[in-house]
């Protein structure tokens, strides 16, 4: 009699044991997925934000060449022709149109009369 209490204890044991291997098993296989599908992401974004850097400084010395080449026309068109401030003046003011007529004259809001 202690013999089979015991022989089922340890079988009881056993497939406790084996029910939580195959429990905690599978959400540790799932926990595992789920950190490599986050360092395969974390990974891709590093990748997208070397990129972005790069495109950066690309875009930051194409804009300094662009100003030196700014900055060497103004000193060559500042040296070759007198300037004519008055004349630039006129070029870039706004041109003053008409305003058109009102579609609606003006109204008033009048009170309401009280029965």
């Amino acid at each position: 009699m202690m013999a089979m209490l015991a022989g089922g204890i340890v079988a009881g044991a056993l497939a406790a044991g084996a029910a939580a291997w195959w429990l905690w098993g599978r959400r540790l296989a799932a926990s595992l997925e789920r950190v490599a599908k986050l360092e395969q992401n974390r990974q891709v974004s590093d990748q997208f934000a070397s990129q972005a850097r790069r495109q950066i400084g690309q875009l930051q010395a194409e804009m300094a060449e662009l100003r030196q080449q700014a900055a060497r026309s103004r000193s060559s068109r500042s040296k070759t022709a007198p300037v004519h401030a008055e004349q630039d003046d006129l070029l870039l003011r706004e041109v003053q149109r008409p305003s058109p007529a009102e579609p609606f004259p003006a109204t008033q809001i009048l009170p309401r009369s009280r029965p």
